[in-house]
């Protein structure tokens, strides 16, 4: 469930991304570990509250969920810049209501599951949509795609 709020595990936009280990940029590993390690959640704007507001807390929220290294609040230019791939180069209105993501890293030795990031955001009612990436990971990595056998990456 949800422990106590860490508010050093969690990032706002414009704060730079920590590592954990030595204050350096996060390793590089193989695809599947990245995102085996890490969840997206996308959080929509309420009638209370702004979407960057809700993106603040539910990273506050993230941050404090057992299992969670750190969750990083990405600004609304991120999430543009997600979107413009499916909507095209033009810049979006400003009155649009774009979802606010939020990037949450894994402990690697005991990681959150999907399931306890949903009951936290619901517990903060939070209007919020958790991808573990399970799916993604679970397709890219299955079998048939591969005739001559899965890449390394898929047996990590």
């Amino acid at each position: 469930m949800v422990a106590a709020v860490r508010p050093d595990r969690a990032v706002l936009p414009g704060q730079p991304r920590r590592d954990r280990r030595h204050g350096r940029q996060p390793r590089r590993e193989g695809w599947r570990s990245q995102l085996v390690g890490s969840a997206t959640v996308v959080v929509r704007a309420t009638e209370r509250e702004s979407a960057d507001a809700a993106a603040a807390r539910a990273a506050e929220t993230l941050a404090g969920v057992k299992g969670v290294a750190e969750a990083r609040a990405l600004e609304r230019a991120k999430a543009e810049a997600l979107m413009s791939r499916f909507l095209g180069p033009d810049p979006l209105p400003p009155d649009l209501p774009v979802p606010r993501l939020i990037a949450v890293e894994l402990n690697p030795k005991a990681p959150a599951t999907a399931a306890a990031l949903r009951t936290a955001l619901t517990a903060a009612g939070l209007d919020a949509t958790v991808d573990d990436h399970s799916l993604w990971t679970r397709r890219s990595c299955a079998p048939a795609i591969w005739p001559a056998g899965p890449p390394a990456a898929c047996s990590r």
